[in-house]
């Protein structure tokens, strides 16, 4: 069980080892998550977001933006937008893939989805976010939808 912005949220994985909970940055609002299983490691995030007046459609177009003109993800491409007010009213996801570089010049594909929802604070949305390698994603997507289902 991990708690977000003062809801108990259940995940399906432990934080991986040496990992004794989440990791809490910018004084406790915002999460990190590391968590592993038989098919690999995959990393959670959740913040709340400023959305300086724009639609959430907007601001999640803003930072794909921003991560292909950072080339903080290598080879960092957009899979597909969709609208998860299926899952939470007003919700909405990207799904992406990116590589990581090795120090012996290997790529390992990883895959992840960004959800933006809103809140009941003006000007803020909830970001969570997902990314593992293709296969353990399969799995954490389903984990990302029970997260942001719980969350409302």
């Amino acid at each position: 069980r991990a708690h977000f912005f003062r809801r108990s949220v259940l995940c399906s994985a432990r934080p991986a080892p040496g990992l004794a909970g989440p990791a809490f940055l910018s004084g406790g609002r915002a999460s990190l998550l590391t968590l592993q299983d038989k098919n690999g490691l995959s990393t959670f995030s959740v913040t709340q977001l400023p959305t300086l007046g724009q639609s959430l459609k907007t601001l999640l177009v803003n930072l794909a933006t921003r991560a292909i003109a950072s080339h903080s993800l290598p080879d960092f491409a957009v899979v597909r937008a969709e609208d998860w007010s299926k899952y939470t009213p007003g919700a909405i996801a990207l799904d992406f893939n990116y590589s990581l570089h090795s120090k012996d010049g290997s790529k390992i594909a990883m895959t992840g989805t960004t959800v933006l929802t809103p809140t009941t604070n003006p000007g803020t949305a909830s970001y969570y976010s997902m990314c593992g390698t293709p296969v353990d994603m399969e799995s954490r997507r389903y984990d990302l939808i029970r997260i942001v289902q719980a969350s409302r």
